[in-house]
């Protein structure tokens, strides 16, 4: 066997190392993406939830602990009070949810009667929560509309603001749930009692809160109220 034959591929081997790790040394052009962007990635790839799994809703939680975290470091878009401001007032479209009810009728809605769920959103309106511990009053509609038959389920609670766990607190009492048709509207004898939800985040386009049950939503903010 030539000697010049085995010694010369191991040149060319040492030319193509030298290649790899010359590319393996320049400075890598990813740019890492803000807890906001892999929120929103998560929000979209799991259909609002629907086809989260385990992991995504592990790192949906992680990315949530982190922007909790980074409140005090960050850009300042984050409103501390978030029920102090006058932004919290508007329509919100739901982005993400863990919630076992409200992800099944999005999945699946109510056969026969009703399709899986498209547009999910809440209003909320009234007054502002006070630096002192007295109660400001409001309403919160909560809306999931259905495309075949055409309906929407609404749910309404009367809400109480209160200037409690930082002002993160909105506590809320069920005050009707209804089921609208064209032309028909049916009064449903559901969702009784009292409740509350912490807004853990809110930054002016995005809340994020969890409820007394554990349940994380993420909403994105459609029209404000007072603009």
């Amino acid at each position: 066997m030539s000697l010049l034959f085995v010694i010369s591929p191991l040149h060319r081997v040492g030319r193509w190392e030298q290649k790899a790790r010359s590319r393996c040394a320049r400075p890598s052009t990813r740019v890492a993406i803000s807890p906001r962007e892999r929120l929103l990635e998560l929000c979209q790839k799991t259909g609002r939830g629907v086809a989260a799994s385990l992991e995504d809703k592990a790192q949906a939680e992680e990315v949530v602990a982190r922007l909790i975290a980074d409140k005090d470091v960050d850009d300042g878009e984050d409103i501390a009070r978030p029920l102090d401001s006058a932004l919290f007032r508007g329509k919100w479209d739901l982005r993400y949810s863990t919630e076992d009810t409200l992800v099944g009728l999005m999945r699946s809605g109510l056969p026969p009667l009703l399709s899986k769920a498209e547009a999910v959103y809440q209003i909320l309106e009234g007054g502002m929560a006070e630096a002192t511990s007295a109660v400001s009053h409001g309403l919160i509609e909560n809306v999931i509309e259905f495309p075949r038959p055409q309906g929407t389920l609404r749910l309404v609670v009367k809400v109480d603001f209160h200037a409690e766990n930082e002002g993160t607190r909105c506590r809320f009492v069920f005050n009707a749930t209804e089921l609208k048709f064209p032309g028909k509207s049916i009064r449903l004898p559901f969702a009784l009692g009292r409740g509350f939800f912490d807004a853990l985040y809110f930054d002016r386009q995005r809340r994020i809160d969890r409820d007394r049950s554990g349940w994380l939503n993420v909403s994105n903010i459609n029209i404000n109220l007072n603009e």
